[in-house]
């Protein structure tokens, strides 16, 4: 079952830490932080969405064998 893997445990962490973070960023440039911050932040946004690409990948993978 899809719901039951470590996989898709994993996708339902990443994808909400992209959401976190995507609002993060959001109050961030809200409140006039430095571009440096804002850098970090778009970077790990990128890195989760890796993530999330990832685990569907493996999902697939493992469910349409």
């Amino acid at each position: 079952m899809i719901t039951k893997s470590k996989a898709w445990e994993e996708l339902k962490f990443y994808h909400k830490n992209v959401h976190m973070m995507t609002q993060d960023m959001i109050d961030l440039q809200t409140r006039g932080y430095a571009n440096g911050q804002l850098f970090a932040v778009s970077n790990n946004i990128e890195e989760s969405i890796a993530d999330v690409i990832l685990r569907m990948n493996l999902i697939r993978e493992e469910n349409c064998k």
